[in-house]
């Protein structure tokens, strides 16, 4: 899922993009139709017109070996809110809670947001920390501005890990 902004009156659209069975995707289209916009397809050109208009992607992933979704979201410019599994714990690091880890790695800093856990509490903790930064709660608007910024800067290619090598 992800987050957009609309036309600065404070609204967002939520949007997904994804592929379910045609059996368990009826319900899902009938819960969200007046919420949101689903479509039930791998369409790569519009999956990075979502990432460039989002300011947060949720990744609630059970299982993530990699997890690339939240390394191009993130070059977009889009927070990631992630469950913290395999390459998600990775990759994301906490803005609240793993800047030392973020040092030690040497990442240049906290990138987004993650939850522990496969419950609804978990996941919605980390929303509301998310939007709540994004409205600027606690250190302002130029907090969630310097965390965009960081994000895009970090750089996850293999480029270092080769030249260590």
């Amino acid at each position: 899922m992800s987050l957009s902004s609309g036309s600065g009156t404070g609204s967002t659209t939520r949007q997904r993009l994804g592929s379910l069975s045609p059996q368990s995707s009826i319900p899902l289209k009938i819960l969200t139709l007046s919420l949101s916009q689903l479509i039930f397809a791998y369409d790569e050109p519009l999956s990075h017109l979502i990432y460039a208009g989002s300011d947060m992607i949720l990744v609630p992933s059970m299982f993530e070996p990699c997890g690339l979704t939240q390394l191009i979201a993130m070059r977009y410019g889009a927070i990631p809110v992630v469950r913290q599994t395999g390459g998600l714990r990775d990759t994301v690091f906490d803005v609240d809670h793993d800047a030392e880890r973020s040092e030690s790695e040497g990442k240049g800093g906290t990138n987004g947001l993650t939850f522990e856990g496969a419950d609804q509490g978990g996941m919605d903790y980390a929303l509301h920390r998310a939007i709540d930064r994004w409205y600027g709660g606690g250190e302002g608007q130029e907090a969630w501005e310097d965390l965009v910024v960081r994000v895009m800067a970090q750089d996850w290619s293999w480029n270092e890990p080769a030249m260590e090598y």
